[in-house]
């Protein structure tokens, strides 16, 4: 089972740079400008949330899913997301600069214009979204 459950809870603005929260639920939480910069949340299910300009730099996201999120202008910036659940999901306007994406499943989602820039995607699925004015500029 999950370690914490905050299904549902309203963590707007919240600061929770560090967290360890790996195998939890955080289902249907609104999170709009919140702060995980460097937190833990492998492996944790963060469906149907909202994470408007929320930070997850340099987080530890490996197998967590996001299914049928919103995360509209969110920084993912080397995250770490390998094989994580990013199906249907809204990263409009979101960072993915330097993040690992690899093997991650990121079918029939939002990422117009975000940045790809040294974004990892190796075996990464990317079937039916929208990459519409992205930065796709790879490592060299």
């Amino acid at each position: 089972g999950a370690k914490v459950s905050l299904m549902g809870a309203d963590l707007s603005e919240a600061r929770a740079a560090g967290c360890k929260l790996d195998a939890s639920a955080l289902d249907g939480v609104r999170a709009d400008a919140s702060i995980w910069v460097g937190a833990s949340l492998q492996a944790s299910s963060l469906t149907k949330a909202t994470f408007i300009r929320a930070d997850f730099s340099e987080a530890e996201l490996a197998a967590s899913t996001f299914h049928f999120s919103v995360m509209k202008q969110a920084n993912l910036s080397r995250a770490k997301l390998g094989a994580a659940k990013l199906t249907k999901v809204d990263l409009f306007q979101s960072l993915l600069q330097g993040a690992d994406l690899s093997a991650a499943d990121c079918r029939r989602s939002n990422f117009f214009g975000s940045d790809f820039t040294q974004t990892i995607t190796t075996h990464a699925r990317f079937e039916r979204s929208n990459v519409k004015r992205t930065l796709l500029a790879g490592q060299r």
